[in-house]
């Protein structure tokens, strides 16, 4: 998924609990979080500011500072949680 500038593009793997973050114009790994076991959807707010990655397998949402790329907290979520959506308008919240 790539953050709303365009800058960064944020993979996960699916048998793994890791979030790639990717420096799109250096073609460079910037950084790796360690998150839930199956990471599988990503949203960003508007902004950019902060990044959600849905944790299938642990059935929890990650907060991720997306300027900072690291992580912020953690939110429970139903099982076997994968997809997420943002509002437009939504505002960074935890």
């Amino acid at each position: 998924m790539f953050s709303p500038d365009g800058r960064f593009v944020y993979v996960s793997a699916e048998e793994d609990d890791k979030l790639e973050v990717i420096d799109v114009a250096a073609r460079k790994l910037v950084a790796q979080l360690k998150v839930g076991n199956r990471p599988r959807g990503i949203a960003f707010t508007p902004d950019g500011a902060k990044a959600y990655v849905a944790c299938e397998r642990a059935d929890t949402v990650y907060v991720l500072d997306a300027r900072q790329h690291r992580i912020l907290g953690t939110i429970k979520a139903g099982p076997r949680s994968n997809g997420l959506a943002m509002h437009r308008t939504a505002s960074a919240c935890t």
